[in-house]
């Protein structure tokens, strides 16, 4: 089988990092042209909707017999562009107005209804923001350095609100928000760099990829993937963060109980008993994406 030559430098690599990590497929949104865009159509339209008025009343008062049912015949108003018409007294300005306001609106309503969908978007983790441009301006790594004006997108705090994610990495709750950002890189660092070849941490929904400066040895990259990354299943992750979850769900309950029943003294007990009620809604907190009136209903419970 034929090995793909890898990417050039440039627009090419980073096309190619987007594509196999979707998480940072980042781009802008040019909110403010956009926005811009839909005030100047708007105006264009508002002009000819008042253009377009002012023909209909005109025509409305006219001598002529067919000028005056355009309001009322739309074939008659149709055939106002046929050749020849103006020599029976037709006028073509309405029915042509009216013409070039349905392509505008038909533009209007595409970039509005588009504009509405890049609402939609949400912003890219600060994470892969920061480790797309670690990963950009690193020889090492992707060794892209654009020479236009857009090589700062990712850079300019300007723009970063302007950002969006085609994918973004979206994490539910602390503790795996911790084993992926956290823990992940430290497990790597420590052991899973004796199994795996590296350089810096990604996150994505479907893997959890790595990254960290690190001699690859005899191992070798699979032919489409960046020999750059490396890319660890999340499903270990949140197989990890699910036990932890059950079995803390099991034994608090068990683990309250066995206290209260060595503490005799009902002042220690309710204490204890306070503590406990804390360290479980820390527990939902941490461990859980519950927001504060899941907490509230589960500790009062």
């Amino acid at each position: 089988m034929a090995q793909i030559s890898p990417p050039p430098e440039g627009y090419p690599k980073l096309a190619s990092r987007m594509g196999h990590s979707p998480q940072f497929a980042i781009f802008r949104r040019f909110a403010a042209l956009n926005a811009r865009n839909l005030l100047y159509l708007q105006a264009e339209l508002t002009a000819l909707e008042k253009r377009l008025e002012d023909y209909a009343a005109t025509d409305e008062k006219s001598s002529n017999a067919d000028r005056a049912v355009y309001s009322r015949d739309w074939e008659t108003l149709k055939s106002s562009l046929d050749e020849g018409a103006t020599n029976f007294g037709h006028d073509k300005k309405q029915w042509q107005t009216f013409l070039d306001i349905r392509a505008k609106l038909k533009e209007y309503n595409e970039a509005l209804f588009l504009q509405s969908e890049l609402t939609k978007l949400e912003q890219p983790n600060p994470q892969d923001v920061q480790k797309l441009t670690t990963w950009m301006g690193s020889t090492a790594m992707g060794n892209v350095f654009l020479l236009g004006p857009d090589s700062d997108i990712w850079q300019d705090q300007n723009t970063r609100e302007d950002l969006v994610a085609l994918k973004a990495t979206k994490v539910d709750d602390s503790l795996t928000r911790w084993l992926m950002e956290s823990a992940a890189q430290r497990w790597h660092y420590w052991i899973g760099h004796y199994f795996r070849v590296s350089v810096l941490l990604i996150l994505d929904l479907s893997h959890v990829s790595l990254g960290i400066e690190a001699d690859c040895g005899n191992q070798k990259p699979e032919a489409n993937q960046d020999p750059a990354f490396v890319t660890y299943s999340d499903e270990g992750i949140a197989g990890f963060q699910r036990t932890v979850t059950t079995l803390l769900s099991c034994l608090l309950p068990v683990l309250a109980i066995v206290i209260l029943y060595f503490v005799p003294e009902l002042p220690k007990r309710l204490g204890i008993l306070a503590g406990l009620v804390a360290g479980f809604a820390g527990c939902l907190l941490w461990f859980t994406n519950a927001g504060g009136g899941d907490i509230f209903a589960a500790t009062a419970a």
